[in-house]
C-alpha cells in the first residue's frame, strides 16, 4: 500500500488541534498572539471551521469566507498547516428555525431546542442537504478546489434511521472532512 503524506514539509508529526479564531475576528491582537503562542508550543497544524457555520453562512444562502482565507494565510505564513473541517458541529440558528427536523428527538419524542452542541439529526434530509451545500461552498470559495482532498469519515450513525433517540446518539462524526493538501 502506497503512503500519502498530507503535509510533506512538516517534516514529522502533525501537532495541533481545533482553533476557533472566528471568536476574535474583531481583535487582531489576540489572533496574532494566538499564532505566537502556537509557534512557541511547536504547533504546526490547526483545524478550522468545526463550529463556524454561522460565520460562513450568517443567513441562508449568504456565504462569507474572506475572514477564513485571511486566517489560513496567516497560519501558513507562520508554518502552521490547516485542516479545514465541515462546520456541522454547530448549526446556525436560522437553520433550526427554518428546518426544525434537523434537530434530534429525545426518548420521549420531544425535539431538542436550538443551542445544544451536536444536536443534529444525521438522517434529516434537510440537515444533510444544507451540510452538503455548506461543505461545497466552503470547498469552492476560500481556496480553489484543486488544493483539496476530500474523504468520507467513518460514521457510526445509520444514515437511513429515523430522527429519534438511539443509544448511539452520542457517537457523532462529521459526514465529510476536507483536508488542505500542501
Amino acid at each position: 500500500m502506497e503512503k500519502t503524506i498530507l503535509f510533506p514539509k512538516a517534516g514529522g508529526f502533525i501537532h495541533g488541534g481545533d482553533y476557533n479564531p472566528e471568536q476574535w475576528l474583531d481583535r487582531p491582537d489576540i489572533l496574532s498572539e494566538d499564532i505566537r503562542m502556537m509557534k512557541k508550543a511547536g504547533i504546526n497544524c490547526a483545524t478550522l471551521g468545526v463550529f463556524s457555520w454561522s460565520f460562513y453562512e450568517p443567513k441562508e444562502g449568504e456565504y462569507h469566507f474572506d475572514w477564513l482565507q485571511h486566517i489560513m494565510d496567516d497560519l501558513y505564513e507562520n508554518g502552521i498547516y490547516t485542516i479545514l473541517a465541515t462546520p456541522s458541529g454547530a448549526r446556525p440558528a436560522w437553520l433550526d428555525a427554518a428546518y426544525p427536523e434537523a434537530m434530534r428527538v429525545n426518548r420521549q419524542g420531544v425535539r431538542n431546542h436550538h443551542g445544544l452542541r451536536h444536536n443534529h439529526c444525521m438522517s434529516s434530509p434537510a440537515f444533510r442537504r444544507k451540510t452538503a451545500t455548506a461543505d461545497s461552498q466552503n470547498a469552492l470559495d476560500p481556496i480553489p478546489a484543486s488544493f483539496y482532498t476530500t474523504y468520507p469519515t467513518n460514521s457510526a450513525e445509520n444514515a437511513t434511521a429515523p430522527c429519534a433517540y438511539r443509544d448511539s446518539v452520542n457517537t457523532w462524526t462529521t459526514p465529510l472532512t476536507t483536508i488542505l493538501k500542501n
